[in-house]
């Protein structure tokens, strides 16, 4: 393995002249990324294909552990993490493969009681889709025993609400609660609560790729280990609002914001001053940020874009805010991920055609037969027709009595579309009623002539 970069993750401020890190921190920290290549149709590998294997797990032993961790039982084992590949042949699958990148450094120190945002988020080279779970973590080739209290997808103690924990996790409250990795973006959310707990949380990132059928295959996994320590009050963390999780059309334009701040820390006259990046796969956005004003104390990040066609995307767009305090210190970046996914807009047609008789044909079709359809036609005088789970196509002739505007409204939904919705209005000219009066309490005779009263409505 050849070592081909070295990251600094410094928890420190940007201005060196300022604030010197190794002073602040007790000695500077760095990422150091390894690479290699591996050819299975080399003739060392090429025994384990023609045996019949094709699951491969590669084990890489990456320092020695300490005796310092509080919530596993570590002492004198090595860490051990693992880096799968799948080199079985299927319909459609190309087997060359790329580990993901992480698009972070981890931090290892956080505060008491503060709300902590981190983010195992990555990106695949080959584009394929990702995944994220918590793992146990594994030294020499087996699980490492946790102690009591602690497990994997608890491993140190963070506020639960005054619930018994674990508990269930919500990172979305102003606390959050539990120990929360979400499984679609790698961002991690929890408040640690007990200083000097030392910890890891272990995140394995699988790789799907799709085949010629359109089926997801896993196709391969990597682990992360992030090294957590919990210190005594020592900077408030910066605060980023929730993501958004949505999902739009091809082809719709799309708005979402996020805002973020930082609190005063103890004796400061006046807060530390956020800096604000991004990392997105989000194609011609616009961005605007507003700084805080008098009457709006937090910033605000305004994202616009407009969904190009389906058959252009591979994954769900993302947008990762991450906010860095600036503190000189142990300073702080908190990260969270917006996740828009992009849906096809429906083929559907609605169609409608004028007949004698104030009569009105309405047709609607979609191609796709697991698709629905819903169809709503109002009017005058509170008229409503309504039809629901319509399949492929609909036909109806309606006589609408009544003179006026008719709104027509086709909502296509399932089988992964979004929701489209087709509108349009007809006017009908009505039915004449005609109405008439007559005297049925006076006699006639024959040949005599009948005076009656006749009235219209339309």
């Amino acid at each position: 393995m050849t070592r081909d970069s070295v990251w600094d993750v410094s928890q420190s401020c940007f201005s060196q002249q300022v604030c010197n890190s190794t002073t602040a921190l007790g000695g500077s920290m760095s990422i150091q990324r390894y690479r290699t290549i591996i050819n299975f149709r080399d003739t060392l590998y090429r025994q384990f294909l023609g045996s019949g294997c094709c699951e491969m797990t590669l084990n890489v032993t990456l320092r020695p552990r300490g005796g310092q961790y509080t919530s596993m039982s570590v002492s004198g084992v090595n860490l051990v993490l693992e880096v799968g590949l799948s080199l079985c042949r299927k319909a459609g699958l190309t087997l060359h493969n790329n580990s993901s990148l992480q698009l972070f450094p981890w931090q290892n120190q956080h505060s008491q009681n503060q709300p902590t945002y981190q983010s195992f988020r990555a990106i695949d080279p080959d584009g394929d889709s990702l995944s994220y779970e918590l793992t146990p973590a594994l030294a020499n080739g087996f699980n490492i025993s946790y102690t009591s209290g602690f497990r994997y997808d608890y491993p140190l103690s963070v506020y639960c609400a005054g619930v018994k924990a674990p508990c269930a996790a919500n990172p979305n409250t102003t606390q959050p609660r539990g120990f929360f990795l979400d499984a679609s973006t790698g961002d991690l959310v929890f408040e640690p609560t007990s200083p000097s707990e030392v910890s890891a949380a272990v995140v394995r990132i699988n790789e799907f790729r799709r085949d010629s059928s359109g089926r997801y295959a896993l196709i391969g996994y990597s682990m992360v280990e992030g090294y957590i320590v919990t210190r005594l009050y020592i900077n408030n963390h910066p605060i980023v609002s929730n993501p958004v999780n949505a999902s739009i059309c091809e082809r719709e334009r799309y708005c979402f914001s996020t805002t973020y701040s930082d609190a005063k820390n103890p004796g400061q006259a006046a807060p530390d001053t956020p800096v604000f990046r991004y990392f997105t796969n989000i194609p011609n956005f616009s961005l605007v940020n507003t700084p805080p004003t008098r009457f709006n104390p937090v910033n605000t990040v305004n994202v616009c874009f407009t969904a190009p066609a389906f058959d252009s995307i591979k994954e769900p767009y993302f947008f990762t805010v991450a906010v860095f305090d600036n503190f000189c210190g142990t300073a702080f970046e908190s990260r969270r991920t917006h996740q828009i996914r992009v849906r096809r807009k429906p083929a559907s047609t609605l169609t409608k055609t004028l007949l004698p008789g104030s009569r009105l044909a309405v047709a609607a079709k979609v191609p796709d037969s697991l698709a629905r359809m819903d169809l709503r036609i109002t009017g005058p005088n509170n008229y409503r027709y309504e039809r629901s789970a319509l399949r492929n196509q609909y036909f109806d002739t309606l006589r609408l009595f009544t003179a006026g505007e008719y709104c027509l409204e086709l909502t296509t939904y399932g089988n992964g579309y979004c929701n489209y919705i087709i509108r349009d209005t007809v006017r009908m000219n009505g039915c004449l009623t005609l109405q008439h009066q007559i005297d049925t309490q006076k006699a006639y005779c024959r040949n005599q002539p009948v005076v009656f009263r006749v009235s219209t409505q339309n």
